[in-house]
């Protein structure tokens, strides 16, 4: 597969995040293209400094899988917490725990950033 490095999503990134998250919301049955995706992906990278996380997994420089996680205020944590929103691995990269990497680097990153838990719904 590759080295892999898990890292923050930059601008430039935005083009295969739209595709990526098209390609996930096609998959459950959702029609959207990648054109119609970009607020959002725009919106998320812009909101990085404000709770909005968007992490991305390269394998050899190339865009692997995407997590998007949100800040909220946690009872059960009685504190800010993390959402996983979105976690998405491209086809030709799965099966490889890709996606646990992801998660992994995410649970590591939020201990270190002062987050008292990660949620998601499954």
């Amino acid at each position: 597969m590759g080295e892999i490095q898990i890292d923050l999503a930059r601008p430039e990134d935005a083009n295969v995040l739209a595709e990526m998250y098209a390609e996930d919301m096609q998959n459950l049955g959702i029609e959207r293209t990648a054109e119609e995706m970009m607020p959002l992906v725009k919106g998320t990278l812009a909101g990085q400094e404000h709770g909005v996380l968007t992490f991305v997994a390269r394998c050899s420089g190339e865009i692997a899988g995407v997590l998007l996680t949100n800040a909220f205020w946690s009872l059960k944590v009685a504190g800010q917490a993390l959402w996983i929103e979105e976690l998405f691995v491209r086809p030709a990269f799965r099966r490889r725990g890709l996606g646990m990497k992801l998660v992994e680097y995410l649970l590591d990153w939020a201990e270190d950033n002062g987050y008292g838990g990660v949620e998601l719904e499954a």
